[in-house]
């Protein structure tokens, strides 16, 4: 009984705006460690996708970048923890001018995977190829 209503409280996890990234992730991670004390292993992926689903619609756009990440499967959840900080910070603005720096660095990062998955997704798609043939648009 106690696995079954552990099972659909991970299912329809929220993330509470008003309580902030520390407690929702908390929360988080005790669900998962319940999950896992009755048995219920949960793979790396499904738990960060699950936390990027249920961050609030605030954090969409960090909640995107993160999900093109292709190490998302072995991104452990402290360390996904600590890219959303960061990022919030950056957002609110009220880092430090170090964290800004550590930060900045770590958008750039980011934005490069955003844009190396989305041109890496795009090679199988026969109108990106199509583009990627100038001479089919030469006029004259």
């Amino acid at each position: 009984m106690q696995k079954t209503i552990l099972k659909q409280q991970y299912e329809n996890f929220p993330a509470s705006r008003s309580k902030g990234l520390d407690k929702t992730y908390d929360r988080f991670q005790k669900l998962i460690s319940q999950l896992e004390i009755h048995g219920k292993v949960i793979s790396q992926e499904d738990e960060n996708l699950k936390l990027l689903r249920s961050l609030p619609s605030d954090r969409n756009n960090i909640a995107l970048i993160m999900r093109k990440k292709s190490d998302l499967d072995t991104l452990s959840m402290d360390d996904l923890y600590n890219n959303l900080k960061v990022y919030e910070s950056e957002i609110k603005g009220k880092s430090s001018s170090n964290s800004q720096n550590v930060g900045q660095a770590s958008s750039l990062t980011y934005a490069d995977d955003v844009m190396f998955s989305f041109f890496a997704n795009q090679s199988n798609n026969p109108q990106w190829k199509l583009l990627q043939m100038p001479w089919l648009f030469k006029m004259g």
